[in-house]
């Protein structure tokens, strides 16, 4: 009989880490693929936005050019910009208020 955490020497895996069974339980592998799809959705509508705020906020082209190079109008552009701004505050204000606290 054999302790599972006994190793024979100082650089041996003990038995119990090397029995051990890395693969995912069905609940990690349910919560992954519903993760992955909820992200696949919530893509669709953020690309958009993102690419907007991207050429407006970071790129600094004009309302105009980026709504003639993403072929939309340019009330739908100041639109994008709008949510854009919106989603970024709503998902990184709370990270940057907890570091304010600090």
């Amino acid at each position: 009989m054999a302790s599972l955490d006994a190793t024979s020497s100082e650089h041996d895996v003990p038995m119990s880490e090397r029995a051990q069974d890395d693969d995912p339980n069905p609940e990690q592998l349910f919560a992954h693929t519903e993760l992955r799809e909820m992200m696949r959705g919530t893509w669709r509508t953020i690309v958009p936005l993102f690419t907007a705020f991207v050429l407006c906020g970071v790129e600094e082209y004009t309302h105009e050019e980026a709504a003639r190079r993403l072929g939309i109008t340019v009330t739908a552009m100041k639109a994008r910009m709008h949510r854009a701004r919106y989603k970024l505050r709503r998902a990184l204000g709370p990270h940057f208020k907890r570091r304010r606290g600090m």
